[in-house]
């Protein structure tokens, strides 16, 4: 006779962990970057603290395995709000089969900025900076996507009612996330500011002449 034995794991101590090794990893980059010099900005970006070793080394393994978690966060949320619309019992089928595919939808986005992360730390920008830039633009993108369906799933599904400030924290941290990206546009500024785009528009049009062939019409 085979006994099967279940084991319980507390998805809240996933939490623990990205919330120790964030800033641990961050922290521990910054600060060997600034020792020896690798970069000379101020406030360096994050590419720029894992670009090179040993820095590489430390972010690439912690970021991840941040990444390994926040796909099994993402997951396990999925299934937290998949049993609340469910249970919820909506009134006609549609509102509910439309809930549950914004929730699937959601959910692929925090996957695939999940796998950017980890691609963001596995290449770096000196050695592919095409690759880990669009892992980068993948992240932000498809994470603010994810945070803000998120959002909205929450707010017509939650079934944590006492908690109102918790739900209004989420949704403050949506926002700001949104604002960032707008607010990171504003660099922008001094470069756009010294450049000038000269726009050109050409065509041509065959025209049939007298003697039934064509000639060009060039319009400038």
């Amino acid at each position: 006779m085979i006994s099967s034995k279940t084991t319980q794991i507390k998805p809240f101590y996933i939490l623990c962990i990205i919330s120790l090794f964030v800033p641990i990893t961050f922290i521990t980059t910054y600060t060997i970057t600034e020792v020896r010099g690798d970069d000379d900005q101020i406030i360096p970006y994050i590419s720029d603290t894992i670009d090179f070793a040993p820095e590489s080394c430390i972010g690439t393994f912690g970021l991840s395995i941040i990444a390994f978690l926040m796909i099994i966060v993402v997951f396990i949320k999925h299934l937290i709000i998949k049993n609340n619309i469910i249970e919820k019992e909506y009134s006609y089928d549609k509102k509910e089969i439309k809930e549950l595919r914004l929730n699937r939808f959601s959910t692929s986005m925090g996957f695939v900025s999940g796998l950017s992360m980890h691609g963001v730390s596995s290449f770096q920008f000196h050695n592919a900076n095409l690759v880990h830039v669009i892992f980068a633009a993948l992240f932000f993108l498809c994470g603010f996507i994810y945070l803000l369906t998120q959002t909205i799933l929450d707010i017509k599904n939650s079934n944590i009612i006492t908690q109102f400030f918790i739900d209004n924290l989420a949704a403050i941290f949506e926002i700001i996330s949104a604002l960032s990206i707008f607010a990171y546009m504003v660099t922008f500024f001094y470069e756009f500011s010294n450049l000038t785009l000269n726009i050109e528009f050409s065509g041509s049009i065959k025209k049939i002449n007298g003697n039934g062939g064509y000639h060009n019409i060039e319009s400038n």
